[in-house]
């Protein structure tokens, strides 16, 4: 399974990166550089994906915009609202719901999980930035 990467960009950088040809490169180079703040949820995006449905918090995860396979992105735009969402959410149930469709899964994983991109997200509202998404 994969590991997802979290790239907050201000607004006019996501502007600059949705309009460039070779956007996925430069993503990757603004991923590298830590220019920006960053994070990951290691796996735990599998099993988190399967409780939330389609939802605010499911973008949040995966994100909504497609530039490429293995590149997505939620404009400023969303990041408030898929920001709220998450501060919202009940880590634990979430947590629980996950560990119950895979017992493999601790609770305490998911829950950290929720925990840090909430964090992540919030903060990236804060500052009206975009949310890159980047799997590995």
């Amino acid at each position: 399974m994969f590991v997802l990467n979290y790239l907050a960009v201000p607004a006019t950088e996501f502007d600059r990166l949705a309009a460039d040809d070779d956007q996925v490169d430069a993503v990757h180079e603004l991923l590298e550089s830590a220019e920006y703040p960053t994070t990951d949820i290691d796996k735990a995006w599998g099993p988190l994906s399967m409780v939330v449905g389609e939802s605010p918090i499911m973008g949040a995860i995966a994100g909504t915009q497609e530039w490429d396979e293995e590149v997505t992105a939620n404009p400023p735009t969303l990041v408030a609202e898929q920001a709220a969402a998450l501060a919202a959410a009940d880590g634990a149930q979430l947590a629980a719901a996950a560990n119950e469709l895979d017992s493999d899964t601790p609770p305490e994983y998911v829950a950290d999980a929720v925990a840090e991109l909430t964090r992540f997200y919030q903060a990236a509202a804060n500052r009206g930035d975009a949310i890159i998404i980047v799997v590995n």
